[in-house]
């Protein structure tokens, strides 16, 4: 099966659809938007994520965060604790 995305509409239906997992759509939605995601997201979340991203970020001209759920309360001691 062959499927063409041709713009975000089509990214964002084809990723709901029931018989794409998350692990896929997130692929697809990473090399599509060129971002990364730092999170494990739910497919819910990983939807809901990408709609903010290209409301907010690819319908009008801007500078891009790198990263999906960019909009995501972030604290780096969530990941980084110094050596005492």
């Amino acid at each position: 099966m062959e499927v063409q995305i041709s713009n975000y509409t089509d990214l964002l239906t084809f990723i709901k659809r029931d018989d794409i997992s998350v692990e896929n759509a997130s692929l697809l939605v990473k090399k599509t938007l060129k971002v990364f995601s730092p999170y494990e997201l739910t497919k819910d979340e990983l939807i809901k994520q990408t709609e903010i991203f290209i409301n907010k970020y690819c319908l009008n001209d801007q500078e891009r965060p790198l990263f999906l759920g960019a909009n995501v309360p972030f604290d780096i001691k969530d990941i980084y604790t110094p050596l005492k």
